[in-house]
């Protein structure tokens, strides 16, 4: 299980309620998320990758994504070529093509505001796609593809 975690208003809620779950799962943190949002990051993934290396915590292992190539970056390359959604979408398609998740929870990627037009399309254009896969937590993608239930987080894949 994935927790990808990004830099909205709404992360802080989204965090209480997805640890208030109680389940086990590795995290994935989109940009400045790392830094604001205190968890034990696996990865940080963005498309800024002359920025990324400012949003590691100190004294963090975390592996660093992006598609862009830039020496400050671990991994750069994904099995396919991704476009649009942000940072969160090719973070998706890293977990389940690249790091082997079958399940992905979005916390604090709602999409909504000035994102909602920007981002947001993609989102729907890929839901056929994703939405076996992701669950959200919040906002404009919760109603895309729905929360985490206890039935869909058992579920084994």
């Amino acid at each position: 299980m994935l927790l990808i975690v990004g830099d909205s208003p709404n992360t802080k809620a989204d965090l209480a309620t997805w640890l208030a779950m109680g389940v086990d799962f590795d995290a994935c943190g989109l940009n400045r998320a790392c830094l604001n949002y205190p968890l034990a990051y696996r990865y940080l993934f963005s498309f800024h990758a002359d920025e990324v290396r400012q949003w590691v915590p100190n004294g963090s292992h975390v592996e660093v994504w992006s598609h862009h190539k830039y020496p400050s970056v671990n991994h750069v390359k994904l099995p396919i070529r991704v476009s649009g959604g942000g940072s969160a979408v090719p973070a998706i398609y890293a977990a389940l093509l690249k790091w082997g998740y079958h399940k992905i929870v979005l916390a604090g990627v709602p999409l909504s505001g000035p994102y909602k037009d920007l981002f947001f399309p993609s989102f729907q254009r890929l839901y056929r796609e994703l939405s076996p896969a992701v669950r959200s937590l919040s906002g404009n993608t919760l109603d895309l593809f729905g929360p985490p239930t206890k039935e869909w987080l058992n579920d084994i894949c």
